[in-house]
């Protein structure tokens, strides 16, 4: 009865944790089912629910191992990224409720032959094909891969075995 007593107390006296639920959509509304959420505190990626894109924390599992109950008054930097969208940065000020957090990725710009990135991705290109046509066995466009015999398969994929070819 006493060990119960003193886990009660000691239970009491912990802070309440105060969950967060970060909530990625992009721009037109519609859930970033790939969408990662990270605490800038911590090293892990937290993937939200590809149904919902949701993610609800309480607590941070930090860098040496340990964890940190996210608490009334605290203040928490976090980020969100996913593929295709720009880098979402932010901060989240816990005022001892459930915080929702809702965060809208932008697309990323992909540049165009129009932009300079773009342009300087298209002269690299060229320059690649114009140093490797069409290397010994291998077509760069296609991914395929064509023997001495001239009879052609995807790059990646065992040979299939001609008629008449003799076993092995």
């Amino acid at each position: 009865m006493l060990a119960w007593t003193m886990m009660t107390l000691a239970l009491a006296g912990d802070a309440k944790p105060a969950p967060v639920t970060v909530t990625v959509t992009d721009e037109a509304g519609a859930v970033v089912p790939a969408a990662r959420v990270r605490f800038l505190e911590e090293d892990e990626l937290h993937l939200v629910n590809s149904g919902t894109g949701m993610f609800t924390t309480s607590v941070l599992y930090l860098r040496d191992g340990s964890e940190k109950v996210l608490e009334k008054g605290s203040t928490h930097a976090f980020e969100v990224v996913a593929p295709g969208y720009q880098r979402f940065s932010g901060e989240v000020v816990f005022d001892g409720r459930k915080e929702a957090v809702a965060v809208t990725l932008s697309p990323m710009e992909a540049p165009t032959a129009s932009t300079p990135a773009g342009e300087r991705a298209m002269e690299a290109y060229a320059e690649l094909l114009a140093a490797k046509p069409h290397e010994e066995g291998f077509l760069l466009a296609s991914r395929r891969v064509v023997d001495a015999a001239g009879r052609s398969r995807r790059a990646g994929r065992a040979p299939r075995r001609w008629p008449g070819a003799p076993r092995r």
